[in-house]
Formats: C-alpha cells, sequence, structure tokens
C-alpha cells in the first residue's frame, strides 16, 4: 500500500484537481506498467502467485482535500 501527499503551488494559475491529476495520470499509465499489475494466487496453490495486467480506478486511487492554513 502507499499513501501521498503532492502540495502544488501554481502561483496566480488555475489550482490542480483531482479531476485533473486523475487525467494526467490515464493519460500517462501505458508507459509505467507496474500501475496497472496486481498480484493474484494461483488455484490451488500449484505456482507462486502472478502479476496480471488490470484496469486502475483512478476515482478511487486519486482523491481530494482540502487542509486548514
Amino acid at each position: 500500500h502507499y499513501c501521498g501527499v503532492g502540495i502544488y503551488d501554481t502561483g496566480d494559475e488555475k489550482p490542480i484537481t483531482a479531476a485533473t491529476m486523475r487525467r494526467r495520470i490515464a493519460e500517462r499509465l501505458d508507459l509505467c506498467p507496474p500501475l496497472r499489475w496486481k498480484l493474484v494466487t494461483v488455484p490451488f496453490g500449484l505456482d507462486r502467485p502472478v502479476f496480471v495486467r488490470t484496469a486502475v480506478d483512478l476515482e478511487h486511487h486519486v482523491s481530494e482535500a482540502s487542509l486548514p492554513e
């Protein structure tokens, strides 16, 4: 699991929103294949767990919160 906080100073420009970040990440997901991997167990324990390619739900993984000053 990973949790991160990004603080972006955009100056006088429009603020970066979670929707903007989700769009930017979606545009670049194919550039980093491990972000689309999911570890699955092989039935009956016949082999070690393997990685499979899966869809990423960016609505679930990228959120936005406002912090007090």
